[in-house]
């Protein structure tokens, strides 16, 4: 991976972010602002990912593609400092993704916006101050 690989990967992430979270200053009106969010989570969390296997594969840490590999090893690197914080948003994820039920959205929709987005905030600064070579 090149130094210009991760920068790219890191400016989506952190757009997708600042998307997130201009999703939700939106107050919840109705359905369709929470589908929105649980959607632009959905992204930025692929891109998290993503954006944490470039890096750990940079630093020669052993991952495979699977998001929670790549969790559990940022994790064990101490790049994420909140390993369960990150397993949660990984279960959120794939339950978005696979199954669509009014009350679980409004669920996973509070936990994006009482928790998710501070972890994905924290790592994201963390990842601003990493020297890549």
């Amino acid at each position: 991976m090149t130094n210009e690989r991760f920068q790219e990967r890191f400016a989506e992430l952190q757009k997708a972010f600042s998307r997130l979270e201009e999703a939700l200053a939106v107050p919840v009106t109705d359905a369709v602002i929470m589908d929105g969010v649980i959607q632009r989570f959905e992204f930025t969390f692929e891109l998290t990912w993503k954006t944490l296997k470039l890096l750990l594969d940079h630093k020669g840490l052993a991952t495979v593609a699977a998001p929670r590999d790549v969790l559990q090893g940022a994790f064990a690197a101490g790049i994420v400092s909140d390993g369960e914080a990150f397993m949660q948003m990984l279960r959120d994820r794939n339950l978005t993704t696979h199954i669509y039920k009014e009350d679980m959205a409004a669920q996973i929709y509070d936990r994006i916006k009482n928790a998710h987005a501070n972890a994905l905030r924290t790592l994201i600064e963390h990842l601003a101050a990493e020297k890549i070579a």
